[in-house]
């Protein structure tokens, strides 16, 4: 799902030199800017975990997580959904701790982030209400987490 019109225009051509299905969805909520470029996107670097925004929830990830040392990735498609980029952000960080924050049904795309995890670790996820004190910047948006078992690097730069 873009996260602002001019990513749409794009995505959309793109698809269509293409001879398969596509699905492209919309939405009336919007990121102030286009993020330019494919796949996903590494928007800032942090140490204690890594949060994935789906499209227009990017500024409202940015917003809430301000204060927190977490990296934040941005995707505009997850499907195909881009497995390498997110494993090598939670290796980057050393702490397998990832929230999906989706602007649809909560969990939507949870398998395909489970999927990307499971084949280097041992993953439990379970859902956070959009409303709770750690979401409250991003009201109104599903969110969802997993967090691994002791998965820190034995040292981490300072």
């Amino acid at each position: 799902m873009p996260g602002h019109p001019d990513e749409a225009v794009s995505l959309l051509r793109e698809a269509l030199p293409g001879d398969g299905t596509v699905y492209l969805r919309l939405s009336g909520q919007s990121n102030a800017r286009p993020r330019p470029g494919p796949g996903m996107q590494v928007v800032r670097q942090g140490g204690r975990g890594v949060v994935l925004a789906v499209g227009p929830m990017l500024d409202r990830v940015l917003a809430a997580a301000e204060d927190m040392d977490v990296t934040v990735l941005y995707a505009k498609t997850v499907r195909p959904f881009d497995a390498e980029t997110l494993r090598a952000a939670v290796a980057r960080t050393g702490v397998a701790d990832v929230v999906l924050v989706e602007p649809y049904l909560a969990g939507t795309s949870a398998h395909q982030v489970s999927e990307a995890l499971v084949e280097s670790r041992t993953v439990s996820g379970h859902s956070v209400p959009a409303g709770t004190p750690r979401c409250a910047g991003m009201a109104r948006s599903p969110t969802t987490t997993w967090r691994t078992p002791s998965t820190r690097r034995a040292s981490r730069p300072p």
